[in-house]
């Protein structure tokens, strides 16, 4: 996150949307530039009632869950929002493995897909984050592999094509020469995204990159 107003300034110049992922990054939004609000998506997939109740007060209505519980929290609330199951995929070789505090194992996640069946929550797509400060995209790679198998599965059992992968973060930001170029970085990402989700739309939070 780049909970700063100067960032959020140059984001919104740029026609950009934001990832929040507290009521207070929420508060800062509504101070900063609050028709970007409904550009927002609230990424932390562990939330209390109220901060439920703030988001969607203030316009933001795109949410992340990751467990039962948190799906059962969001119920009340589930004609006035859209959904992102997040999966985990582990990663020791990054420089923060998020695996080990977010995310379901891919079979949870079937287990999540059923329930917002069965509860009518209206899911619209799957996220990751494969960890901060990646140097190598097979990473990317692998976590896009393995989603495409996850949205085949929703599509063969629920007769759902779900429209969005927001594939999070970990994009490197150039602190030196070794540090691979976004380009390069980016390119068999998107070979692979061409490959087994062109007609998805992708999400991305390339924060640390951008800052």
């Amino acid at each position: 996150a780049l909970p700063y107003d100067q960032c959020i300034h140059a984001i919104q110049q740029c026609d950009g949307y934001l990832d929040v992922a507290s009521i207070g990054e929420i508060q800062l939004v509504q101070a900063t530039a609050p028709e970007m609000l409904a550009r927002c998506i609230y990424t932390h997939p562990i939330k209390k009632i109220s901060d439920i109740e703030a988001a969607i007060e203030a316009g933001v209505n795109v949410m992340v869950a990751d467990n039962t519980v948190e799906l059962e929290k969001l119920l009340p609330y589930a004609s006035q929002i859209k959904l992102l199951l997040r999966i985990a995929f582990p990663n020791p070789g990054a420089r923060c493995d998020l695996s080990a505090k977010f995310g379901a194992t891919l079979q949870e996640v079937k287990t999540l897909i059923d329930r917002c069946f069965l509860k009518n929550i209206q899911l619209i797509g799957c996220s990751f984050h494969v960890g901060s400060q990646m140097t190598d995209p097979a990473a990317h790679i692998r976590a896009i592999e393995a989603t495409r198998e996850i949205y085949d599965w929703c599509q063969g059992h629920h007769k759902l094509r779900l429209p969005v992968l927001n594939i999070g973060g970990g994009f490197p930001a150039q602190l030196n020469e070794s540090i691979p170029a976004m380009r390069a970085f980016c390119q068999p990402i998107q070979e692979s995204l061409e490959a087994l989700f062109a007609d998805t739309e992708i999400w991305s939070e390339p924060g640390r990159c951008l800052a």
